[in-house]
């Protein structure tokens, strides 16, 4: 379970998000949604540890955090396999699996740059999914792919979901839908 009490942030004179409370189940998908610039990457960001709360307390049971970031923020000396693995531990052969998750096997030897970005969206989702956080924070997931591709990604999410906890950013109300998620509005 994840509960965040009263958490503000400031940048500058810019309160984005102000005595902000909610709680995240274990398992499940809950999906923030609200006008772009309310503070939903911040969130993440500050769950995550990479942004620091102005005041507020999070509360946390989850051991392990998976990020897929707005950006696919790849290693580009790696190819997409070696992307995957990197976060896998020594040993584990199971690359391939993530791979076909997103429907990208064929591309395990491809490096970022010959990708193109949906491609790139696509390894960086199996690379937060090879993780294998407890808690997946997923940004924007599904920019830069078309509709067909956004059904394979939703399903492996979904599957995903059944064991872990899901906090899925979106603009798109029938992402939302498509993932049985409970939908959190940010004002």
């Amino acid at each position: 379970m994840l509960k965040i009490s009263n958490l503000t942030k400031k940048f500058g004179e810019n309160t984005v998000l102000n005595n902000f409370s909610a709680e995240f189940p274990d398992v499940g998908v809950v999906a923030l949604m609200g006008a772009s610039g309310i503070g939903k990457t911040t969130l993440l960001n500050i769950i995550v540890g990479i942004e620091k709360a102005d005041s507020g307390e999070i509360h946390s049971t989850f051991n392990r955090v998976s990020y897929k970031f707005q950006e696919p923020r790849l290693l580009e000396w790696l190819t997409a396999k070696e992307n995957i693995e990197a976060v896998l531990p020594k040993g584990t052969n199971d690359v391939l699996k993530w791979l076909e998750a997103v429907e990208l096997e064929d591309s395990a030897d491809k490096y970022p740059a010959e990708l193109s970005g949906g491609m790139q969206q696509r390894v960086a989702l199996a690379r937060a999914l090879a993780y294998g956080g407890d808690l997946l924070l997923l940004d924007e997931p599904f920019s830069a792919v078309d509709t067909d591709t956004k059904k394979v990604l939703m399903s492996a999410i979904s599957r995903y979901a059944t064991n872990n906890a899901v906090i899925l950013v979106t603009h798109d109300a029938s992402e939302a839908e498509a993932l049985n998620a409970e939908i959190l509005y940010l004002k």
